[in-house]
């Protein structure tokens, strides 16, 4: 029977920001960005063949009172830093994956029902991943 990760329990740095207690979710999309590569006359279809791949990461973490205004720089729309993540935390043969990343946007906003502050940080890849855990990459 295969183990779930059940818990909170991962590794996630921007900058120099270790998330921890303000995490609440992560997303991470890779993608391809294929070429058409058909040759000839006659072909019934389309062939493709691999592209460039991409990154994007889509984090939700809690407002907290005690972060430091220098978090709030490190979310800037625009900013290219650094980002360390591993989805079972920084132990020795775990899957980690680390690149430039670029924040492409983030936005938070309260509500009357006077629920917990999040914001949203968009970022995508802004070079080729150091570590690349869909290429086996560990810690």
């Amino acid at each position: 029977m295969a183990n779930v990760l059940q818990d909170n329990t991962l590794h996630l740095q921007l900058g120099s920001w270790t998330v921890t207690t303000e995490f609440v979710e992560v997303e991470f999309q890779q993608s391809n960005n294929t070429q058409e590569i058909t040759a000839g006359v006659g072909q019934a279809s389309v062939q493709r063949g691999e592209g460039l791949d991409d990154h994007t990461f889509n984090i939700t973490v809690m407002y907290d009172t005690v972060l430091s205004p220098s978090v709030f720089t490190q979310m800037k729309a625009g900013t290219i830093l650094a980002f360390d993540f591993g989805p079972e935390d920084n132990t020795a043969g775990k899957p980690r994956h680390t690149q430039n990343v670029i924040i492409q946007n983030n936005s938070f906003g309260k509500n009357v029902d006077k629920s917990p502050t999040s914001f949203q940080i968009q970022v995508q890849g802004a070079d080729t991943p150091t570590t690349d855990m869909f290429a086996g990459g560990t810690w």
